[in-house]
């Protein structure tokens, strides 16, 4: 058990004995017994269970109880409490970024923004470069932006329900960059296990 000693007016704290007690001029007090330490001015230090909303205050010469040091308990102010709560919550989100599971989530949605971005771009050059009009393009992009919407949140499985629920177009341009789209989101579904 750790050991206590009042050093004017400070309470240092031993986790070891030392051999010399430099108050006394004394050599070979780490083998005295605990009741021959007392009277060098060396009592046990007792710790009490605190709770996560409490820390262990300075132990002062005041908390001297009989042959023990009684280390005092300080409870946290609501502020503390607050700010206690908020490093639980990034301790536990750190955790859960490093998570395996969270990894593979991670993952998808990185895939999911990147596949989303490349399909508005594909669609975007098919209009620069001639190959759909304006109005192709507006429609495209008004029937399709929500439907692969969730990809950005690594949600392929909801963006592929959406795509199969849309009314295929009878232009044959449009119904081909759909399928195409279809394509992409079920390639990925079908390499990930999704």
């Amino acid at each position: 058990m750790k050991k206590g000693k009042n050093i004017d007016g400070n309470i240092k704290i031993f986790h070891k004995i030392p051999n010399f007690d430099a108050d006394t001029n004394s050599i070979g007090i780490n083998s005295l017994t605990d009741l021959q330490l007392e009277a060098y001015g060396y009592f046990d230090v007792v710790d009490n269970p605190i709770t996560v909303y409490q820390r262990y205050g300075k132990l002062l010469p005041e908390h001297l109880v009989g042959n023990q040091y009684i280390t005092p308990i300080e409870d946290f102010t609501a502020q503390e409490v607050i700010d206690y709560d908020l490093q639980q919550i990034v301790i536990a989100e750190q955790q859960l970024a490093n998570d395996a599971s969270a990894q593979i989530e991670m993952t998808f949605r990185q895939d999911g923004e990147q596949a989303y971005n490349r399909i508005k771009y594909r669609i975007k050059r098919a209009n620069t470069d001639g190959t759909i009009t304006k109005n192709q393009y507006k429609l495209v992009r008004k029937f399709l932006s929500p439907a692969i919407y969730p990809l950005n949140f690594g949600d392929w499985d909801i963006a592929q329900d959406n795509l199969n629920a849309l009314q295929e177009p009878t232009n044959a341009k449009l119904l081909f960059i759909l399928n195409n789209v279809k394509q992409i989101v079920n390639d990925y579904i079908i390499e990930n296990n999704i």
